[in-house]
């Protein structure tokens, strides 16, 4: 297991992480059918492997402050010639703000980033999601103008799309804030900026074919005992102008050199 991001968060004994796993950034998707016909599956590999190869730089523990607790760390990302930053801050009342900057090397040639954000694997009777955002179906940046900003609440399980090829599905847009809850707990996600969220019942790797599509179909795969919560500032549009090379339009990719998210994330019993 990768040593980096968070490994354990409990609040009044219950825990928000599934054991063995953790909360760790994330810069991939799983490739859709639109993805594949334009190779982006290759042609961004790079940020797939980017967090698995992190190389930590220098790491900060503050102490205890004023009932808070600071932990700020920076890491090289060799296979993308960046630096990624990370500063998590826990207070008394089990509230954990995180803050995550990636700079990109202006002076190297990287491939566009597919998402910039967070990945926590939570418990399974996690399994109700509610959000203030774009919905009620799966939105994208370029394909959510049918979709409605309004509060909703769904079971996890309505989020997966069956396609006929599991690949990237779920996702919303515009969030002011979600939160996922089960019948003890209520874990609420707030940023000062508009995000993106998803919650599954799958892994992202359950949804990715890798470097060649296996053909498989959407009854190939069950539902795991976890809940995968992702929480970011962005994601590259879809595409879908054709399925054998286009590009999302340029103002739904992410070219920029320097990214920074912030958000708090708040557990509150029923």
């Amino acid at each position: 297991m990768l040593k980096m991001g968070i490994n354990t968060y409990k609040f009044n004994n219950i825990d928000l992480i599934k054991p063995g796993c953790q909360l760790l950034p994330n810069f991939w998707r799983p490739p859709n059918d639109n993805d594949y016909g334009a190779k982006l599956q290759v042609k961004l590999l790079p940020w797939k492997e980017a967090v698995k190869n992190a190389e930590l730089i220098s790491w900060n523990y503050s102490g205890l402050k004023e009932n808070k607790i600071t932990v700020k760390a920076i890491y090289n990302l060799a296979e993308v010639y960046s630096k990624l930053e990370l500063r998590y801050q826990i207070n008394s009342d089990g509230e954990l703000s995180i803050e995550e900057s990636l700079h990109i090397d202006k002076n190297k040639e990287v491939p566009m980033l597919p998402k910039f954000g967070i990945q926590l694997i939570m418990p399974k009777t996690f399994n109700m999601l509610s959000y203030y955002g774009r919905g009620p179906h799966e939105n994208y940046s370029d394909r959510n103008y049918s979709s409605q900003v309004g509060i909703y609440k769904q079971s996890v399980s309505e989020q997966y799309f069956p396609y006929i090829r599991p690949q990237e599905t779920g996702n919303k847009t515009g969030i002011r804030w979600c939160e996922l809850s089960n019948n003890k707990m209520e874990l609420k996600v707030e940023s000062n900026s508009l995000f993106y969220t998803t919650a599954l019942h799958f892994l992202s790797e359950d949804l990715d074919d890798g470097i060649k599509k296996n053909q498989r179909n959407a009854g190939d795969i069950k539902e795991r005992d976890l809940t995968s919560f992702q929480i970011d500032a962005n994601q590259m549009g879809l595409g879908s102008i054709n399925s054998w090379g286009a590009l999302p339009v340029e103002k739904y990719r992410l070219l920029e050199k320097d990214y920074s998210f912030i958000f708090k994330i708040t557990p509150k019993l029923k």
